[in-house]
């Protein structure tokens, strides 16, 4: 489970850093799409944590 997170987040901020290099236009917008995911995806980790 923790493996899959983690690999989830690293490929997340992956994305993130091309998209900065890439398109520097979309750079605000793309951002808050990410971390709105990450926020989400860390909160249902922790959810499903604390359920254990």
């Amino acid at each position: 489970m923790k493996q899959t997170y983690l690999r989830v987040i690293l490929h997340s901020k992956m994305g993130l850093f091309e998209s900065l290099v890439n398109r520097r236009r979309f750079r605000d917008v793309e951002y808050r799409i990410y971390l709105n995911g990450l926020i989400k995806i860390a909160w249902n980790w922790l959810r499903l944590e604390n359920l254990r």
